[in-house]
């Protein structure tokens, strides 16, 4: 139900009942980023399984301490020291960004998830994850130097991706990474918090296959590119105006960056008319891309499901903005709505916490991946 701007108390009474159906903590965000606290398992039965192992034994491999042999990954590790970044709606009563952890480290944490919902996930089936090297075509090697991918083994047994195919990741460490995320889950696996094995899954399945769908929803998110479009100010409305400025503060940096890089001027318009682009410039960011790897192409065509947005996810790819100013960039109109028209529990929560998982993996799986980052961009000479 949607929580709308009213008496404190019925927002409170309603925070409350939701959070005691989904086992929270009164707080009233059931799925939320977690990076404060590790996904570890309890107990010590959970502790063994919660292990991850070099590809030749020697103890456990600790993710969270920058790869320490000998450890098990303690309950509360790796804890983010990045300060929360306010919501666009923090002020007041309306439930803000103030409780999630900012920064491109945070996992999800499934420990607030309702009963119903852990009942229907997969049960852990494995009790320790291992990685090993493989040659071209997956076949284990003795000699980490010679390796050519590296396998993810789930007690012993070599892991597929979800269409069933081989899973080989191009290093060493994303093998650990993806290996990390399945040594964190608990009694049951949830697909939300490996995200990491969700797009290596995505770069095996669909490409090259994709290629020629992902270079036409590069020009077509350009065509209509949510960067390009301001809410009218001829309505008198004060609150289309306090979403003009808004807009302005998160656009108008990107429109500035993208079109020294790739052409322009980009059309900004108001209410629903299509903007139109000079000549060449989507032909530019198509070659950015189209030349990359399966890896960045996978990567580009996640961002856009995600931000709904070419110039956002440019500037993110080329590290022009943070995690978190994609983020915010591409809910400008949605938080404006929050604070408008309510804040709708296990809704908009659960929502944020998934784009950000998206982005921070999306970004997270190109740093791991140096050689599958987008060409360096050079400015355009001044016409």
């Amino acid at each position: 139900a949607s929580v709308r701007a009213g008496p404190a108390a019925l927002r409170r009474r309603g925070a409350a009942r939701w959070a005691a159906a989904a086992g929270a903590d009164g707080d009233g965000c059931g799925v939320a980023l977690a990076a404060t606290r590790s996904a570890a398992p309890s107990g010590a039965a959970r502790r063994a399984k919660g292990s991850v192992a070099g590809s030749e034994g020697g103890g456990d491999f600790d993710p969270l301490r920058g790869g320490k042999w000998g450890k098990t990954v303690p309950p509360g590790a790796g804890a983010g020291t990045g300060a929360a970044e306010p919501a666009f709606g923090a002020g007041g009563e309306t439930p803000g960004f103030a409780g999630e952890a900012s920064g491109s480290g945070a996992v999800l944490s499934t420990d607030d998830l309702p009963a119903s919902a852990e009942r229907k996930l997969p049960r852990r089936f494995y009790d320790h994850v291992t990685i090993a090297p493989t040659d071209a075509y997956g076949r284990r090697v003795e000699d980490e130097g010679a390796a050519s991918f590296w396998q993810i083994l789930l007690d012993g047994k070599a892991s597929k991706t979800l269409g069933m195919a081989p899973l080989l990741a191009p290093n060493r460490e994303l093998a650990l990474a993806i290996a990390a995320e399945f040594a964190c889950q608990r009694d049951n696996v949830h697909p939300l918090s490996t995200p990491l094995y969700n797009i290596l899954c995505n770069v095996i399945d669909r490409f090259p296959e994709e290629h020629e769908r992902l270079m036409q929803r590069l020009v077509d998110y350009l065509e209509s590119d949510t960067v390009c479009y301001r809410v009218g100010l001829n309505t008198g409305d004060p609150r289309d105006v306090v979403c003009h400025k808004r807009q302005e503060k998160y656009y108008r940096p990107l429109i500035d960056w993208f079109e020294a890089h790739f052409g322009g001027p980009l059309d900004v318009v108001e209410g629903i008319r299509m903007p139109k682009h000079p000549d060449g410039v989507a032909a530019r960011v198509v070659a950015q891309i189209e030349n990359g790897d399966n890896h960045l192409k996978a990567v580009t065509g996640l961002l856009l499901d995600s931000t709904k947005s070419t110039v956002i996810t440019m500037a993110l790819l080329h590290r022009f903005i943070s995690v978190d100013q994609a983020f915010n960039a591409s809910r400008v109109e949605e938080e404006h709505q929050i604070e408008e028209g309510g804040f709708v529990y296990d809704g908009h929560d659960v929502h944020r916490a998934n784009q950000r998982v998206r982005l921070a993996a999306c970004s997270t799986y190109l740093w791991m991946l140096p050689d599958s980052a987008p060409p360096k961009l050079k400015k355009l000479a001044a016409e």
